[in-house]
């Protein structure tokens, strides 16, 4: 007699099932045995799995959730004539279906002040980023969801003193129209700014335009020319002239930019990374911990410039007056602008 050779394998290792779907057929099973006209039965230790004539279904009555498990392991047990055993895993993958949202939630609920398009936070839907089968609205025409993030328009900006709070809706909707759409109201808080015009992301850009050049640096001396060095006026300025972050625009913001600027060509680095590799960027270094480094300009056509040259007139070698104009800090004068207008002259030799 030929005798009982024993199970050797169980197939398939791996199957998926949809989410949501009641007593689902999942996959055939292949049992393995060198004795080809053996029989088998089947069984499964998860309860809420059957077998019936030779495929794994899922219970009746029974679905899986995504959002619970997303894979699910079967302990798959073949049992031949002669009573050998063999067990076998076969890993289940459920597969995410797109459901009726129930939940919207938002990563943060603080927006900065006076920050053009400042972004508040990421919207997920039911605990995660929604599929492009939805679209996604907020009731406040000054704010936008922008690839799932919530920011105010690049062109909006807030002030906590006339708004402390905002209170908006996010919607979510389905474009096939399948779906209800869902509402969830927020309140967003403003906070306060204690550096407004001075760039978080890059500080040596002035007009945000994201490149640092030297017409950064002609921004504040024009800014200079027009106000005097010292505090800001107004209190909200049209562009990030407070390169440091101290408050007050002085020539100590324009030396630190030229100094970048000067580091970077350099570098090979200068405008946003031309000249670089793969026009790689160059992450500007915090201006504050600039402040004590020994940083000049080396081009030999650019004089270096420390903050005095800015307070104090100048008199170019050819000039026959001896008349020198004493310039306040908090009024320039004709002189001062002169020195201004000398200083442009020199960035603009530095950019061509």
């Amino acid at each position: 007699l030929d005798a009982n050779d024993p199970i050797d394998g169980i197939s398939p290792t791996t199957a998926q099932v949809s989410e949501n779907s009641e007593g689902a057929l999942i996959c055939a099973i292949q049992v393995s045995d060198p004795d080809a006209d053996d029989t088998h039965s089947l069984t499964v230790d998860d309860g809420r799995f059957r077998v019936s004539n030779g495929n794994l279904y899922l219970a009746e009555g029974v679905s899986l959730d995504y959002e619970q498990s997303s894979v699910i392991i079967v302990n798959m047990t073949a049992v031949d004539s002669g009573g050998e055993t063999f067990t076998a895993p076969i890993r289940v993958t459920v597969i995410d279906v797109e459901e009726q949202p129930t939940t919207i939630a938002l990563s943060g609920q603080d927006v900065m002040e006076w920050v053009r398009g400042a972004p508040v936070g990421s919207v997920s839907v039911d605990g995660k980023t929604p599929s492009d089968r939805f679209s996604l609205s907020v009731s406040d025409p000054r704010f936008e969801i922008s690839g799932k993030q919530l920011k105010l328009l690049d062109n909006e900006m807030l002030s906590r003193d006339e708004q402390d709070q905002v209170f908006l809706t996010v919607s979510v909707s389905d474009t096939l129209a399948e779906f209800g759409r869902l509402d969830k109201n927020f309140i967003i808080h403003v906070q306060r700014n204690a550096a407004p015009n001075h760039n978080p992301n890059d500080p040596y850009d002035v007009d945000g335009n994201g490149r640092e050049t030297a017409g950064d640096a002609l921004h504040i001396l024009n800014f200079i020319n027009i106000h005097g060095p010292g505090n800001i006026t107004p209190d909200i300025a049209d562009m990030y002239y407070d390169v440091n972050a101290d408050g007050v625009i002085t020539s100590l913001d324009v030396l630190l930019l030229l100094n970048e600027l000067n580091r970077k060509a350099l570098d090979g680095t200068v405008s946003n990374g031309e000249g670089s590799p793969e026009g790689e960027q160059v992450v500007p270094t915090d201006p504050a911990k600039r402040l004590g480094e020994e940083e000049t300009l080396s081009d030999s056509q650019v004089t270096p410039l420390g903050p005095e040259d800015f307070l104090k007139p100048t008199i170019p070698q050819n000039s026959e007056s001896a008349d020198i104009e004493n310039v306040s800090t908090g009024s320039p004068s004709r002189s001062h602008a002169d020195r201004v207008d000398q200083t442009l002259r020199l960035l603009s030799d530095e950019g061509n």
